[in-house]
């Protein structure tokens, strides 16, 4: 019997309505696309509650269909203590966000919480595009990092 013990990921931004859920479905589609479907599993959270329960951003799921991927049903939901068990990666969108999940997270997953442009080499946040008014740099920079991810998680756990 086949063991298919996923990879899973999570993105973590302030709100769960633009940064994170725009990764997530950038990552779903190259999961999809590069046939890793049966190895690596992503989802998204917040680190307020403000906006739990509620869709991405309207220009979050405009950008992301402009670029034909698929927004999905998400939904906003909070990060929480479990998910530091739940998750192998869980990348942070901004030094600030990365902060609040290290206090969120027991201390015995610290090793799985990452600042997401580390997959780049650098340690520049993703600027929230609510602040920014500039949703397709947003895309563009996700988009760039997330490639850079799956790279990286392919070749850490092998799974070419």
């Amino acid at each position: 019997m086949f063991n298919f013990n996923r990879i899973r990921v999570l993105f973590v931004c302030r709100a769960n309505i633009c940064r994170s859920p725009m990764a997530e479905a950038v990552l779903r589609q190259k999961v999809k696309e590069e046939k890793l479907r049966r190895k690596i599993s992503v989802d998204s959270a917040a680190i307020e509650d403000w906006r739990v329960g509620n869709p991405p951003h309207p220009e979050t799921i405009k950008i992301l269909e402009q670029f034909h991927i698929d927004p999905g049903k998400m939904k906003s939901r909070q990060l929480t203590a479990k998910d530091g068990k739940k998750f192998d990666y869980i990348i942070c969108m901004d030094q600030d966000v990365k902060e609040d999940a290290l206090e969120r997270i027991p201390s015995s997953y610290h090793d799985r919480i990452y600042l997401f442009n580390e997959f780049l080499g650098s340690d520049d946040d993703v600027l929230d595009p609510i602040i920014t008014k500039d949703f397709l740099t947003t895309f563009d920079d996700i988009y760039e990092g997330v490639n850079a991810i799956t790279e990286t998680i392919v070749k850490e756990r092998k799974l070419s």
